[in-house]
């Protein structure tokens, strides 16, 4: 596949940041350097203290390597990966994506026609790279609400996500104080749009995850990385936006995926509350279908029924996430007025 610059006028940097990634950082280079029809003006890997293979893997023509002494977050890496980068526009790809050929050249184009333009973001692909039932729900999830979500994202998104260097260095970059380890790209997004700048989600440009889900893995990213640091952020805002996983489908699927239990362990004193039960569960599968007959499309019915009691599983997690988010803010807030009360006299 021939190989061409970016736009004219438009220079890309592109920044991986790496934690023990060896295992899918050489799929995500060689996407880059090789498939990528759209050859960046420079790759710049970032390994945060690894303790496996990834500088090695990093270590090839074609990269500049950053390497930490000590372990200091994501935040953190990709800020010294764009204080490095000399191009244009910072491109922000995760070690365990895979970008497609045209990806690169579809994010150049958005900045070379619009001046104006500040930022784009992409989504994973509709083929996951490991086939287990986990892993294809998790990804194929992840890839249908991105395909539905408005074109105006409410927030950035660093697994294949782009920004121009000016308007990163202007902001002060990922916050490396309260969200260095989790949501820092989702952070960073909240102000781009509260300062007036707008964030484009272009459905086109995607990249293969090739992360395997196990269920315990899936149970802690989404409870301790995604849904309890967001419930913080959501709370310090005062704002909860209404995409991608906070829409309204979303909001009400996690009610009912908490009805059900609930209902359930009601029926051993009050039988009728089986009805209850019964009527969440269609509530749930009804606000669902589509992504269901999504997964039918893609996976056949054995593998989207499989998904119903996954789906429950993450909607329910994301509400014990937000409960417990509540909690955590609650306390840190009450500690901090506790602290600030004046002494009597």
């Amino acid at each position: 596949m021939p190989e061409v610059t970016p736009p004219s006028g438009v220079s890309l940097s592109v920044i991986v940041p790496c934690f023990n990634a060896a295992e899918t950082l050489g799929a995500c280079l060689d996407a880059l350097l090789e498939h990528s029809q759209v050859l960046p003006n420079e790759i710049i890997v970032v390994d945060d203290a690894s303790q496996d293979r990834s500088v090695a893997v990093a270590s090839r023509p074609g990269v500049e390597l950053i390497t930490a002494k000590i372990n200091a977050g994501p935040g953190v890496t990709r800020n010294l990966g764009a204080a490095r980068a000399g191009g244009d526009i910072l491109v922000f790809v995760d070690a365990d994506v895979a970008v497609a050929p045209d990806a690169l050249g579809q994010l150049a184009r958005h900045f070379a026609a619009d001046a104006d333009c500040t930022a784009v973001i992409g989504s994973y692909d509709s083929e996951p790279e490991a086939h287990n039932p986990v892993s294809q729900y998790r990804n194929l999830l992840h890839y249908y609400v991105h395909q539905h979500a408005s074109e105006q994202a409410s927030h950035f998104w660093t697994g294949l996500g782009a920004i121009r260097k000016s308007t990163f260095d202007a902001f002060g970059g990922f916050d490396t104080a309260e969200f260095n380890r989790v949501i820092e790209d989702v952070e960073l997004g909240y102000r781009l749009r509260d300062a007036g700048y707008s964030i484009r989600l272009d459905r086109r440009v995607q990249g293969k995850h090739l992360r395997r889900w196990s269920f315990g893995s899936m149970a802690r990213t989404d409870l301790f990385v995604r849904a309890i640091p967001w419930t913080w952020l959501v709370l310090a805002r005062a704002e909860m936006p209404s995409d991608f996983s906070l829409g309204w489908g979303q909001r009400a699927s996690v009610a009912m995926a908490w009805l059900l239990p609930s209902a359930l362990l009601a029926a051993l004193v009050w039988p009728e509350a089986l009805l209850v039960m019964l009527a969440a569960l269609g509530l749930f599968v009804g606000v669902n279908l589509d992504f269901f007959r999504f997964l039918h499309v893609r996976l056949g019915w054995a593998r989207a029924l499989a998904a119903v009691p996954l789906h429950w599983f993450y909607h329910f997690n994301s509400g014990l996430g937000f409960i417990l988010g509540v909690i955590g803010c609650g306390w840190q807030r009450l500690k901090t007025r506790l602290r600030v009360r004046p002494s009597p006299r």
